[in-house]
């Protein structure tokens, strides 16, 4: 994922990141909307940062 300037979550995850997830939370995420996810659903998100 990468998110550029402008981006709504550009403060404070501009830059370039990992998502994983299972398939349930991949099915959810793809979906847009947080109440799709369902038990058992697992995702992270990796944020990387420059220094």
């Amino acid at each position: 994922m990468l998110i550029k300037p402008g981006h709504t979550l550009e403060n404070p995850f501009q830059g370039l990141h990992h998502i994983y997830a299972n398939k349930l939370a991949e099915k959810g995420l793809k979906k847009d909307k947080v109440e799709h996810l369902q038990i058992d659903s697992v995702w992270s998100l990796n944020v990387m940062v420059t220094m």
